[in-house]
């Protein structure tokens, strides 16, 4: 496994373990204290789409490392200040 694409991995574990702490330390509203069930499933779908999101992006810089280069440069770098 290359360099980068070993960064693009670490990245995306921390970003979505980030993305779940962040999750849990908010306080319930009234409707996710009546609807649990739907925000279980609403921060799982969440963290699935972070997942895929930077599963493609890796994908694309690994597969076109030429046309992609600088676009997962400036690509990671908004993934990571999103999470």
């Amino acid at each position: 496994m290359s360099r980068t694409t070993q960064r693009l991995l670490t990245l995306a574990v921390a970003g979505a373990f980030a993305v779940g702490v962040a999750g849990s330390a908010f306080v319930d509203t009234q409707w996710q204290k009546i609807h649990p069930r739907r925000e279980q499933v609403n921060n799982r779908l969440q963290r699935q789409n972070v997942r895929i999101h930077n599963e493609a992006l890796v994908r694309e810089c690994r597969d076109y490392p030429d046309f992609a280069s600088h676009q997962c440069g400036l690509t990671l770098s908004n993934v990571a200040a999103t999470q």
